[in-house]
């Protein structure tokens, strides 16, 4: 599994933070380049790339998990923030399957977000807001503000093959309106010099590791299957069908052929 490196940065002044991260397109999961349809599979990446610059908020104990219900039935995408680093954002088979768009789902009513942090120390505190913002950078930002009444923003953009997000967060005493600013001066720029001559004016305070990568494989839903019924199994390598294992965490499909599910048995092939 690669960790991938993020940076934790303060302003001059010391009154607001900044998160950055920074993500090949090739570590983005599968599952969400694999969605067929191009708005929501921008709305999903945006909202994993917020998550992995969330990581640098929280220690090896802690964990964030937002549930988003959108109109309409089974209309849900979760993401979760591990303190070990692990990101993974997974959408319902139904919405990850319809062809329209987030706004027109938001169209007719507002949507719910829950969010759930903690850590295994102190306990776990859980908040519901309603939104009707249909950018994941607005959405999360809402939710800061609404929830945690902390100002706080996002700026997500693609640039040369990599995801790059940034979250910026006012700590007490930053002047009002500093953290749009610092936003709008991001999002104003078009090159890679300028947005290192922000960086240059901020101070570096240590890097944080993260992780798009789930650790599942298919040798471990192999094993899984096996606590299935043994009957079952080989009636279904009688009848030559093929068994189908999806992980919870990071909505991969392994599918198991009929030769594979004998192998597992310990059979003849």
């Amino acid at each position: 599994m690669k960790n991938l490196i993020g940076k934790k940065f303060l302003t001059a002044n010391k009154a607001v933070r900044i998160y950055k991260v920074e993500i090949p397109y090739a570590s983005i999961p599968s599952h969400v380049t694999n969605y067929s349809n191009g708005e929501f599979k921008l709305f999903c990446t945006k909202l994993l790339i917020n998550g992995c610059s969330m990581k640098g908020l929280l220690n090896d104990y802690q964990r964030i998990s937002i549930r988003m219900k959108f109109p309409g039935t089974s209309n849900t995408i979760s993401i979760s923030i591990e303190g070990s680093g692990f990101v993974n954002m997974l959408a319902s088979e139904r919405l990850a399957s319809l062809e329209t768009s987030v706004n027109t789902l938001m169209k007719k009513k507002e949507a719910i977000l829950t969010a759930t942090q903690g850590s295994s120390n102190f306990g776990q505190s859980t908040s519901t807001i309603p939104f009707s913002e249909t950018d994941p950078d607005k959405i999360i930002q809402h939710f800061f503000q609404q929830s945690e009444q902390i100002d706080t923003a996002f700026y997500t953009h693609y640039f040369k093959g990599h995801w790059i997000g940034y979250m910026v967060q006012a700590l007490p005493g930053a002047d009002v309106g500093e953290v749009e600013k610092i936003i709008s001066n991001l999002r104003s720029s078009h090159s890679e010099n300028l947005w290192q001559q922000f960086e240059a004016e901020w101070l570096f305070l240590t890097n944080f590791l993260f992780t798009t990568e789930c650790y599942c494989t298919k040798e471990m839903y192999g094993q899984l299957l096996l606590s299935w019924s043994h009957t079952d199994l080989i009636e279904s390598i009688e009848n030559s069908h093929s068994e189908e294992m999806v992980c919870t965490s990071c909505g991969k499909k392994y599918h198991y052929t009929p030769k594979e599910l004998s192998l597992l048995l310990g059979r003849e092939v």
